[in-house]
């Protein structure tokens, strides 16, 4: 998985060196790197991503299975229906 990101990541640099060409060499107006979508799109993607991994990671007590057992057990020793 992380040599797949590698390889994203790098192929991805040659876009960020073109967008960086263009962003020297385009007028005050800053057409070219105006119209380009890709930044945007992949700002949103990265935006996604983060979110995936935050909800990956946090895990409210209860919800998981582990709780979930955690919490019958506790409830099976205690006599609780």
């Amino acid at each position: 998985m992380n040599i797949l990101a590698v390889g994203v990541l790098l192929l991805y640099m040659q876009t960020l060196s073109e967008l960086a060409r263009l962003a020297r060499a385009s007028t005050a107006s800053g057409d070219a790197v105006a119209r380009s979508a890709s930044p945007v799109a992949h700002g949103v993607a990265a935006i996604v991503l983060l979110a995936a991994l935050v909800l990956s990671v946090y895990k409210p007590r209860g919800r998981t299975g582990w709780g979930s057992r955690r919490r019958r057990t506790a409830e099976a020793d205690l006599g609780i229906a």
